[in-house]
Protein backbone atom coordinates (compact mmCIF):
# COMPACT_ATOMS: atom_id res chain seq x y z
CA UNK A 1 0.00 0.00 0.00
CA UNK A 2 3.30 2.71 1.14
CA UNK A 3 4.08 1.54 -2.88
CA UNK A 4 1.01 2.29 -4.11
CA UNK A 5 1.28 5.87 -2.23
CA UNK A 6 4.39 6.45 -3.78
CA UNK A 7 3.17 5.50 -7.13
CA UNK A 8 0.81 7.90 -6.67
CA UNK A 9 2.77 10.73 -5.02
CA UNK A 10 5.48 10.25 -7.82
CA UNK A 11 2.18 10.52 -10.62
CA UNK A 12 0.96 13.99 -9.16
CA UNK A 13 4.17 15.03 -8.60
CA UNK A 14 4.85 14.36 -12.07
CA UNK A 15 1.69 16.06 -13.21
CA UNK A 16 2.26 19.25 -11.09
CA UNK A 17 5.56 19.39 -13.08
CA UNK A 18 4.22 19.26 -16.42
CA UNK A 19 1.61 22.20 -14.84
CA UNK A 20 4.76 23.82 -13.58
CA UNK A 21 6.26 23.70 -17.35
CA UNK A 22 3.31 24.93 -19.12
CA UNK A 23 2.80 27.52 -16.81
CA UNK A 24 5.80 28.74 -17.06
CA UNK A 25 5.80 28.17 -20.90
CA UNK A 26 2.83 30.21 -20.75
CA UNK A 27 4.27 33.16 -18.35
CA UNK A 28 7.20 33.11 -20.75
CA UNK A 29 4.55 33.73 -23.82
CA UNK A 30 2.89 36.55 -22.36
CA UNK A 31 6.32 38.36 -21.02
CA UNK A 32 7.12 38.55 -24.54
CA UNK A 33 3.98 39.29 -25.73
CA UNK A 34 3.62 41.67 -23.02
CA UNK A 35 7.41 43.24 -24.20
CA UNK A 36 6.34 43.34 -28.00
CA UNK A 37 3.38 45.53 -27.08
CA UNK A 38 4.95 47.84 -25.01
CA UNK A 39 7.99 47.89 -27.78
CA UNK A 40 5.03 48.91 -30.30
CA UNK A 41 3.46 51.48 -27.70
CA UNK A 42 7.08 53.19 -27.03
CA UNK A 43 7.41 53.71 -31.18
CA UNK A 44 3.55 54.70 -31.43
CA UNK A 45 4.43 57.23 -28.64
CA UNK A 46 7.59 58.52 -30.45
CA UNK A 47 5.75 58.68 -33.56
CA UNK A 48 3.04 60.73 -32.30
CA UNK A 49 5.32 62.53 -30.59
CA UNK A 50 7.26 63.46 -34.07
CA UNK A 51 4.15 63.93 -35.27
CA UNK A 52 3.29 66.95 -32.89
CA UNK A 53 6.52 68.19 -33.02
CA UNK A 54 6.40 68.77 -36.49
CA UNK A 55 2.36 69.79 -35.96
CA UNK A 56 3.51 72.84 -33.87
CA UNK A 57 6.67 73.42 -36.07
CA UNK A 58 3.90 74.09 -39.24
CA UNK A 59 1.72 75.86 -36.64
CA UNK A 60 4.79 78.09 -35.83
CA UNK A 61 5.50 78.51 -39.20
CA UNK A 62 1.72 79.37 -40.26
CA UNK A 63 1.81 81.89 -37.86
CA UNK A 64 4.95 83.67 -39.44
CA UNK A 65 3.44 83.72 -42.81
CA UNK A 66 0.12 85.48 -41.07
CA UNK A 67 2.74 87.96 -39.48
CA UNK A 68 4.23 88.62 -42.55
CA UNK A 69 0.93 89.24 -44.84
CA UNK A 70 0.04 91.33 -42.31
CA UNK A 71 3.21 93.55 -42.39
CA UNK A 72 3.03 92.75 -46.52
CA UNK A 73 -0.93 94.50 -46.32
CA UNK A 74 0.31 97.50 -44.14
CA UNK A 75 3.08 98.17 -46.69
CA UNK A 76 0.37 97.88 -49.54
CA UNK A 77 -2.32 99.96 -47.41
CA UNK A 78 0.85 102.50 -47.22
CA UNK A 79 1.90 102.56 -50.79
CA UNK A 80 -1.62 102.56 -52.11
CA UNK A 81 -2.60 105.95 -49.82
CA UNK A 82 1.16 107.05 -51.07
CA UNK A 83 -0.14 106.80 -54.00
CA UNK A 84 -3.08 108.66 -53.93
CA UNK A 85 -1.31 110.92 -52.27
CA UNK A 86 0.82 111.49 -55.11
CA UNK A 87 -1.45 111.14 -57.85
CA UNK A 88 -3.34 113.84 -55.61
CA UNK A 89 -0.21 116.12 -56.04
CA UNK A 90 0.04 115.57 -59.80
CA UNK A 91 -3.38 116.67 -60.19
CA UNK A 92 -2.57 119.94 -58.53
CA UNK A 93 0.46 120.13 -60.50
CA UNK A 94 -1.56 120.12 -63.84
CA UNK A 95 -4.37 122.44 -62.41
CA UNK A 96 -1.69 124.90 -61.62
CA UNK A 97 0.04 124.52 -65.20
CA UNK A 98 -3.40 125.00 -66.51
CA UNK A 99 -3.76 128.18 -64.22
CA UNK A 100 -0.08 129.55 -64.88
CA UNK A 101 -0.53 128.86 -68.71
CA UNK A 102 -3.77 130.91 -68.65
CA UNK A 103 -2.49 133.81 -66.82
CA UNK A 104 0.32 133.60 -69.49
CA UNK A 105 -2.32 133.29 -72.67
CA UNK A 106 -4.31 136.20 -71.14
CA UNK A 107 -0.83 138.46 -70.57
CA UNK A 108 0.30 137.47 -73.64
CA UNK A 109 -3.35 138.59 -75.31
CA UNK A 110 -3.24 142.17 -72.96
CA UNK A 111 0.29 142.70 -74.29
CA UNK A 112 -0.49 141.72 -78.04
CA UNK A 113 -2.90 144.38 -77.39
CA UNK A 114 -1.18 146.97 -76.18
CA UNK A 115 1.29 146.58 -78.88
CA UNK A 116 -1.45 146.35 -81.73
CA UNK A 117 -2.51 150.06 -79.73
CA UNK A 118 1.12 151.31 -79.80
CA UNK A 119 1.63 150.32 -83.62
CA UNK A 120 -1.88 152.55 -84.75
Amino acid sequence: QAELALGNAAADAREAKARADDAEKIAGSVQKSAAATRAEADKTFADVTGLAREVDDMMKQLQNAEKELKRKQADAEQDMKMAGEASQAAQEAEDNARKAKNSVNSLLTVINDLLDQLGR
